[in-house]
């Protein structure tokens, strides 16, 4: 009988500590390795934006090509060396620091569907924040960026992508202006679920600003 207890005890705890583990979210690294002592490690992001959304409906910000896109726009003052983006469905019972939550995602918080997961870059042709408004990012040229390093560290639950400026290479200039992050999933019927889409930078740089609203950009712009 106290072999039997035992057993049962340790499955429980071995069970709780799985659970635990499962709920854990990893931190998210850049490319930039640090050695501390004999060990080389890549270092997380420091300057990060998180967000909770929840799919469901028509919700999404846009349909291109059979996906619903949930845009995040940026504007970096000046070059950045890297930007990480990172996306996870679901978000469970992941507890995240000052992420920004939907009023969709607060009402269906608890949903455990999985969403399909895709990240996408672009950059404007918008360099000044006198130009940003709703016609001109409508009007404005979107040039798609890919992700130029990967680091093995991302799962069935998590897509991530890492861009690093290229000042030689036009199409990978991580320069001033504009930028807009697409976390995308396909768009069927029933399709339902939460995410998470982070946006990170390894250092932080001055007069960055991230929103979901073009507008709010623009304000913060104007105020500086």
């Amino acid at each position: 009988m106290k072999t039997k207890l035992l057993i049962l005890t340790v499955f429980v705890a071995l069970g709780s500590t799985i659970s635990l583990q499962a709920q854990k979210l990893k931190k998210f690294k850049s490319t930039i390795v640090k050695k501390i002592g004999p060990k080389e490690i890549n270092v997380p992001y420091l300057h990060m934006t998180s967000y909770l959304e929840y799919v469901d409906g028509n919700n999404e910000d846009e349909v291109v090509e059979g996906n619903k896109n949930y845009y995040v726009y940026v504007w970096i003052p000046v070059a950045a060396n890297e930007i990480g983006v990172r996306m996870k469905s679901p978000v469970g019972k992941i507890k995240v620091k000052n992420a920004v939550a939907s009023d969709d995602y607060n009402k269906n918080a608890n949903s455990k569907d999985i969403l399909d997961q895709f990240i996408s870059l672009h950059r404007s042709n918008i360099k000044n924040p006198e130009a940003i408004s709703l016609s001109n990012i409508e009007n404005a040229t979107w040039t798609e960026m890919y992700p130029n390093a990967h680091l093995d560290d991302d799962d069935d639950t998590t897509e991530e992508a890492r861009f690093i400026n290229k000042t030689n290479d036009p199409l990978n200039m991580l320069a001033r202006g504009l930028y807009r992050v697409s976390f995308r999933t396909y768009d069927h019927d029933g399709v339902k679920g939460t995410f998470l889409g982070q946006i990170g930078f390894p250092v932080k740089i001055p007069g960055i600003i991230i929103s979901r609203d073009i507008e709010d950009i623009k304000k913060k712009l104007l105020s500086k």
